[in-house]
Protein backbone atom coordinates (compact mmCIF):
# COMPACT_ATOMS: atom_id res chain seq x y z
CA UNK A 1 0.00 0.00 0.00
CA UNK A 2 1.30 3.51 -0.63
CA UNK A 3 1.19 6.09 1.92
CA UNK A 4 -1.81 7.29 2.30
CA UNK A 5 -0.81 10.87 1.57
CA UNK A 6 0.04 9.55 -1.62
CA UNK A 7 -3.60 7.92 -2.39
CA UNK A 8 -5.25 11.23 -0.89
CA UNK A 9 -3.00 13.83 -3.04
CA UNK A 10 -3.47 11.61 -6.65
CA UNK A 11 -7.41 11.59 -5.87
CA UNK A 12 -7.25 15.56 -5.16
CA UNK A 13 -5.74 15.61 -8.53
CA UNK A 14 -8.18 13.41 -10.31
CA UNK A 15 -11.50 14.77 -8.78
CA UNK A 16 -14.23 16.26 -10.82
CA UNK A 17 -14.67 18.60 -7.33
CA UNK A 18 -12.81 21.37 -9.41
CA UNK A 19 -9.29 22.31 -7.47
CA UNK A 20 -7.72 21.91 -10.63
CA UNK A 21 -4.25 20.93 -8.44
CA UNK A 22 -1.44 19.72 -10.04
CA UNK A 23 1.02 17.39 -8.06
CA UNK A 24 4.68 19.22 -7.97
CA UNK A 25 2.71 22.87 -8.89
CA UNK A 26 0.72 23.66 -6.31
CA UNK A 27 -0.12 20.41 -4.39
CA UNK A 28 3.00 18.54 -2.82
CA UNK A 29 3.43 15.60 0.02
CA UNK A 30 4.87 15.62 3.07
CA UNK A 31 7.18 18.97 2.41
CA UNK A 32 5.74 22.09 1.93
CA UNK A 33 7.56 24.44 -0.49
CA UNK A 34 8.37 28.03 0.27
CA UNK A 35 6.32 28.93 -3.44
CA UNK A 36 4.10 29.03 -4.81
CA UNK A 37 1.95 31.04 -2.24
CA UNK A 38 -1.18 28.91 -2.98
CA UNK A 39 -1.00 25.43 -2.24
CA UNK A 40 -1.67 21.93 -0.32
CA UNK A 41 -0.04 19.71 1.35
CA UNK A 42 -1.02 16.12 2.44
CA UNK A 43 0.80 15.00 5.48
CA UNK A 44 1.00 11.36 6.89
CA UNK A 45 -0.24 11.65 10.76
CA UNK A 46 -0.81 8.75 13.36
CA UNK A 47 -4.25 7.35 13.30
CA UNK A 48 -5.67 4.45 15.21
CA UNK A 49 -4.51 0.78 16.24
CA UNK A 50 -5.26 -1.32 13.01
CA UNK A 51 -8.18 -4.06 13.38
CA UNK A 52 -7.56 -7.57 12.45
CA UNK A 53 -10.66 -9.66 11.51
CA UNK A 54 -10.62 -11.82 8.74
CA UNK A 55 -8.88 -8.56 6.90
CA UNK A 56 -6.66 -6.49 8.06
CA UNK A 57 -8.21 -2.57 8.06
CA UNK A 58 -5.67 -0.09 8.59
CA UNK A 59 -6.47 3.34 10.13
CA UNK A 60 -3.92 5.33 9.52
CA UNK A 61 -4.67 9.42 9.94
CA UNK A 62 -3.51 12.42 7.82
CA UNK A 63 -3.47 16.47 7.30
CA UNK A 64 -4.09 18.62 4.47
CA UNK A 65 -2.48 22.27 5.12
CA UNK A 66 -3.79 24.71 2.60
CA UNK A 67 -1.41 28.24 2.23
CA UNK A 68 -3.30 30.65 0.58
CA UNK A 69 -2.02 34.36 -1.22
CA UNK A 70 -0.93 36.97 0.74
CA UNK A 71 -3.55 38.13 2.66
CA UNK A 72 -6.50 36.00 1.61
CA UNK A 73 -7.90 34.80 4.66
CA UNK A 74 -11.32 34.00 3.01
CA UNK A 75 -9.92 32.40 -0.01
CA UNK A 76 -7.73 29.79 2.10
CA UNK A 77 -10.45 28.90 3.68
CA UNK A 78 -12.87 28.64 1.19
CA UNK A 79 -10.37 25.71 -0.29
CA UNK A 80 -9.86 24.26 2.87
CA UNK A 81 -13.66 24.01 3.45
CA UNK A 82 -13.62 22.41 0.52
CA UNK A 83 -11.56 19.62 0.85
CA UNK A 84 -12.88 19.35 3.84
CA UNK A 85 -16.56 18.61 1.94
CA UNK A 86 -14.97 16.54 -0.93
CA UNK A 87 -13.14 13.97 1.79
CA UNK A 88 -15.33 13.51 4.43
CA UNK A 89 -17.77 10.52 4.78
CA UNK A 90 -15.87 9.28 1.12
CA UNK A 91 -16.86 5.57 1.46
CA UNK A 92 -15.74 2.27 -0.28
CA UNK A 93 -14.04 4.08 -2.91
CA UNK A 94 -10.67 2.41 -4.17
CA UNK A 95 -7.60 4.62 -4.68
CA UNK A 96 -4.60 3.14 -6.23
CA UNK A 97 -5.81 -0.09 -5.43
CA UNK A 98 -6.08 0.72 -1.83
CA UNK A 99 -9.70 0.62 -1.05
CA UNK A 100 -10.74 3.03 1.43
CA UNK A 101 -13.32 2.12 3.40
CA UNK A 102 -13.79 5.17 4.63
CA UNK A 103 -12.90 8.71 5.32
CA UNK A 104 -13.42 11.19 8.31
CA UNK A 105 -12.50 14.39 9.00
CA UNK A 106 -11.89 14.77 12.75
CA UNK A 107 -12.05 18.83 13.55
CA UNK A 108 -12.96 21.48 11.59
CA UNK A 109 -10.94 23.78 9.65
CA UNK A 110 -8.23 25.48 12.22
CA UNK A 111 -6.73 28.46 11.30
CA UNK A 112 -2.98 27.52 12.04
CA UNK A 113 -1.26 31.49 11.49
CA UNK A 114 0.03 33.71 9.55
CA UNK A 115 3.18 33.16 8.21
CA UNK A 116 6.15 35.53 7.86
CA UNK A 117 5.09 36.18 4.31
CA UNK A 118 1.68 37.07 5.73
CA UNK A 119 0.09 33.92 3.81
CA UNK A 120 -2.51 32.21 6.15
CA UNK A 121 -2.31 28.66 6.91
CA UNK A 122 -4.93 26.08 7.31
CA UNK A 123 -5.01 22.31 8.51
CA UNK A 124 -7.59 19.32 8.50
CA UNK A 125 -6.93 16.73 10.44
CA UNK A 126 -8.61 12.88 8.64
CA UNK A 127 -8.33 9.46 10.14
CA UNK A 128 -9.37 6.76 7.29
CA UNK A 129 -10.34 3.03 7.08
CA UNK A 130 -8.70 1.26 4.69
CA UNK A 131 -7.69 -2.35 3.46
CA UNK A 132 -5.52 -3.63 0.11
Amino acid sequence: MNPVSKDIADHLVESSSGFSLVQGTDLFIGQEPNSPDKCVTVYDRPGLPPEVIDVVYDKPGFMVRVRGEKNDYAGAYAIAQSIKTYLHKITDTTINSTRYIQILVTGDVNFVKYDTNNRPVFTLNFLCHRSS
